[in-house]
């Protein structure tokens, strides 16, 4: 499938059309931060405290009189870069665990999936406590914390795919030609069970974010004063009944990046899968 042929159809799901959009715009903003935010968003300026939304400042103030339009601007930033970030430690860490159980197996398989199970037996953002921990608060150690926790759930996926995939004619071919295993994992498995693992790394994405905020919304991430969304509606919490824009636009911006991942996630599962692949051709037939 083509790039141009992908973009295409990925547009025209309105789901992922949205949430292509506003994830497109969100980036944008996070580059363009410098150019795009009217103040520095770290800058405190009394005489502004608790200011409402107007036009000098559009998502109002903090009780420090930071602007928040150039806070949560500069807070796309930071979660997306927490999000990418931890979801990549999950992936590389837990599609090695799973193409070495899937592919060999025995015993090997047997000590691996007990360990991710006795990972999944704690839920995800208590894992990532019990990691924040032992590692300390800070915005490197909760990147840590949210990949590791999402460790076991990529492992699973990738031993899945790979256990379907292992027994296949091209597998079997590069057996018999005297292909190594290394080779074949990263050149025949790896990339035919990449589809599902870029779906569920797209949806892992929105999670680990959410798990940062409220990590950080505990106080035990981003210290002040980084324009983190967490962290500013944790801040923002205790002039709730005073000034709600302080904690409401960087609690909107959390949820509506959550939402466009995930729809994004739904079209490309829509996309490259092949079950569903399947249906769609077949809705459409009927049509």
């Amino acid at each position: 499938m083509g790039v141009l042929s992908f973009s295409k159809r990925l547009l025209r799901k309105p789901g992922g059309a949205a949430g292509t959009l506003f994830l497109s715009l969100l980036v944008l903003a996070a580059l363009l931060a410098p150019y795009i935010a009217p103040y520095d968003p770290n800058v405190p300026n009394p005489a502004s405290a608790l200011a409402p939304p107007s036009r000098a400042h559009l998502m109002g103030t903090d009780r420090f009189g930071r602007d928040m339009f150039s806070r949560v601007i500069y807070g796309g930033r930071i979660s997306l870069q927490v999000g990418i970030i931890a979801v990549s430690i999950g992936a590389f860490v837990g599609v090695s665990i799973g193409l070495i159980a899937g592919y060999w197996g025995g015993l090997l398989d047997n000590v691996l999936m007990r360990m991710m199970d006795v990972m999944l037996a704690f839920p995800g953002i208590l894992l990532a406590l019990l990691m924040i921990v032992v590692l300390g608060p800070g915005l490197v150690n909760i990147m840590i914390a949210v990949g590791i926790a999402a460790i076991p759930s990529f492992a699973r996926l990738a031993r899945g795919s790979t256990l379907s995939v292992k027994e296949s004619a091209y597998v079997e071919a590069a057996r018999s030609v005297g292909a190594s295993s290394l080779p074949i994992i990263v050149r025949h498995i790896l990339p035919n069970i990449a589809a599902p693992l870029i779906i569920f790394a797209t949806l892992r994405v929105g999670t680990a974010m959410l798990s940062a905020a409220s990590l950080s919304f505990l106080g035990l991430g981003a210290e002040p004063p980084t324009p983190e969304w967490g962290l500013m509606a944790a801040i923002g919490r205790h002039v709730l009944r005073r000034a709600w824009w302080v904690s409401i636009f960087p609690g909107l911006a959390i949820a509506l990046t959550v939402v466009s991942l995930n729809l994004l996630g739904d079209a490309l599962r829509d996309i490259l899968d092949p079950r569903f692949r399947g249906l769609e051709a077949t809705r459409q037939r009927s049509v």
